[in-house]
C-alpha cells in the first residue's frame, strides 16, 4: 500500500482532491493498494472509493442537519478497500488496485471557492459551481490517474447522501455488492473496459 501525501499529489497535478483538502488542517492523501497474485493472468480490475473523511460543504456549509452524519462520507472508500481486503483473504486469482482519493471538505480562508478553476490529473479543468460538489473533483482526478493503468474493468464507488445517516450499512452492503460484481468478472473472464458507477453526484 502507497499513501501519496500532498507534496507527490501537487507535483502529479492532482487539483482536484488538492482543491477539496484545501480548507483542512489535514492534508489530502491519494491511497493505493494492490493485489497482485502471480496467477492474476490478464484481468485486472480497478475500484475508486471516494473517501470524504468529513464533509462540511466547504464554503458552500450544509445545514447542522444535514452535516450530522457526512463523517459517512469516506463509505465508498470503506467498501473499495473492503473489497480488496475480501478478495485477498480469498486469494482470489484476479489483479485488484483500489485508489482512495481522501481529504477533508472544510470551510477557512485557504478553501477553494466558487468560481475557483482547478486543473485535474491529465490536464482537463472544472469550474467550481458549489464547493459541496466535492465528489467529483476528487472522483476525477483518480478516474483520469486509473486510465493510465492497463485494466479490464473500473467501478468507482461513492456515498449516496440520500442513505443518510446509514453510511455504515451502506458501506457493508457496497463492500458485498463489489465482491459479486469481482466474482462475476472473474468467472465470465470478460475483456474489454467497462465502467459501472455506485452513487450520483448530488
Amino acid at each position: 500500500m502507497d499513501v501519496h501525501d500532498e507534496t507527490w499529489l501537487a507535483a502529479q497535478g492532482f487539483g482536484g482532491v488538492l482543491a477539496v483538502g484545501a480548507g483542512s488542517r489535514s492534508p489530502p492523501r491519494l491511497i493505493q493498494a494492490a493485489w497482485r497474485p502471480r496467477n492474476s493472468g490478464s484481468t485486472h480490475l480497478v475500484i475508486i472509493g471516494k473517501g470524504i473523511t468529513f464533509d462540511s460543504g466547504g464554503l458552500n456549509l450544509k445545514p447542522g442537519d444535514s452535516m450530522r452524519t457526512m463523517y459517512t462520507d469516506m463509505a465508498g472508500a470503506a467498501a473499495a478497500l473492503g473489497a480488496l481486503q475480501a478478495v485477498a483473504a480469498s486469494r482470489l486469482p484476479v489483479r485488484l488496485t483500489v485508489l482512495v482519493p481522501a481529504a477533508e471538505n472544510s470551510p477557512s480562508g485557504s478553501a477553494m471557492r466558487p468560481s475557483d478553476v482547478i486543473r485535474h490529473y491529465g490536464g482537463r479543468t472544472t469550474e467550481v459551481q458549489n464547493t459541496d460538489a466535492e465528489g467529483r473533483l476528487v472522483l476525477a482526478d483518480a478516474l483520469a490517474y486509473a486510465a493510465a493503468f492497463v485494466m479490464n474493468v473500473v467501478l468507482c464507488v461513492a456515498l449516496v447522501p440520500q442513505f443518510g445517516g446509514h453510511g455504515a450499512a451502506a458501506a457493508t452492503s457496497l463492500s458485498l455488492l463489489l465482491e459479486t460484481v469481482l466474482l462475476f468478472h472473474i468467472a465470465r473472464h470478460r475483456l474489454g473496459l467497462h465502467m459501472l458507477a455506485f452513487g450520483k453526484p448530488r
